[in-house]
């Protein structure tokens, strides 16, 4: 290393226990959300409902995670054409995003 460090007692680094890789920078005041609380969340937003998880993932090294429920029922668009009902919970432990829950229908397929 050559050149100055600067200390910063208003950020904080957030990195993967398991692998040791940093995740990214955040305020002080950033409160980490681990994976298995977000599960957690969704599945009290959505269990009462009958949801069935079908989709998680993360992207950048884990720095970004979501999990996807899909609702019970159908949409009905127009006159013949139906659409599949899901919830997307997406989060990030780099600080950049905030948590998200969205709904997302998407066209039924056959």
């Amino acid at each position: 290393f050559k050149g100055n460090m600067n200390v910063s007692t208003d950020h904080v680094v957030n990195y993967r226990e398991d692998t040791g890789n940093i995740l990214g920078l955040a305020t002080s005041s950033y409160k980490v959300l681990q994976n298995r609380q977000a599960f957690q969340f969704l599945d009290g937003v959505a269990g009462s409902q009958e949801a069935m998880f079908v989709n998680a993932g993360s992207f950048k090294g884990g720095a970004k995670v979501y999990i996807q429920a899909k609702l019970p029922g159908f949409l009905e668009f127009g006159n013949d054409d139906q659409g599949e009902k899901f919830l997307t919970f997406v989060t990030s432990h780099d600080g950049s995003l905030a948590i998200s829950v969205m709904f997302t229908p998407r066209p039924k397929t056959f």
